[in-house]
Formats: structure tokens, C-alpha cells, sequence
């Protein structure tokens, strides 16, 4: 099961890196509730979550039994939406602007997936109507 790795940008601050290795624990001892449906867990997402990750909106990057990484057709910027069950918040959301850029930073959280995708498209009409595209 992979999750976004922690990693330190050259500028100093913590960004969110992507995690390609999708065998090798990132946090150590993971909590039962987080684990994927192969090692004995529960599936996260419900089939209406996944539904709205999945819609012509949003192009699936990957996913994963805890995460979607989506990219928003609007604007191109690339999401990841965590589920976790051990958080007072148990959506995370993080963001990054384009594909190639390789960190992701934490962008929010969100007591629903529903709210965390509501978010992103929030954030797609400021980017469009108030800020100029990044290409």
C-alpha cells in the first residue's frame, strides 16, 4: 500500500512526495483500519466516492485501496484524496500544480470525500477566474 512520502523541498518547507513503491510500508506501523482490502483491511472508498473521483471532471491517475490521484481537467493541477479512518479529519487533500512537478503539498482536509471534491473545484473556479493558468 503506498502513501504520499513526507519529503523536505530544497527551499526548506515539508512537501508531500509521490510514493512509487507500492509494497514498501512509507509510516511504519500503520493503523488495521487503513489497510487495503489484499492485506486483510476494508476497502475506503464507497462506490458513491468513488463515483464522484471517477467522474468526466476529474482524470484518474492512480488509485489505491486509501487514495485517488486525480487530475482536474479545468486546470490540469494534480489532487490527491486521502481516505483515513484514525484522523478527527478524515480526508486529506493534497495539490500540486503540474504532472512533472515532483512534491505534492497538503492543500486541506475534509470530514467527506463529497466536501474534499467540492474543494477542488472551489479552488478550479479561483484559479480560472482570479489567477493566471499554470501551464
Amino acid at each position: 500500500m503506498a502513501l504520499p512520502q513526507r519529503g523536505v523541498a530544497r527551499n526548506g518547507g515539508r512537501k508531500i512526495k509521490e510514493a512509487h513503491a507500492y509494497d514498501k510500508k512509507i509510516y511504519g506501523d500503520i493503523p488495521p483500519a487503513t489497510q487495503g482490502a489484499a492485506e486483510g483491511g476494508m476497502l475506503m472508498f464507497t462506490a458513491k466516492e468513488r463515483t464522484l473521483l471517477t467522474s468526466p471532471y476529474f482524470r484518474l491517475i492512480r488509485q489505491t485501496d486509501d487514495f485517488f490521484e486525480v487530475q482536474s481537467r479545468c486546470t490540469k493541477h494534480c489532487w490527491i484524496v486521502q481516505k483515513l479512518s484514525y484522523d478527527r479529519y478524515p480526508v486529506r487533500i493534497y495539490h500540486k500544480h503540474t504532472k512533472g512537478t515532483a512534491y505534492y503539498h497538503k492543500h486541506g482536509h475534509a470530514n467527506t470525500v463529497s466536501s474534499a471534491v467540492r474543494q477542488i473545484k472551489s479552488h478550479d473556479v479561483w484559479q480560472l477566474n482570479g489567477r493566471r493558468a499554470m501551464a
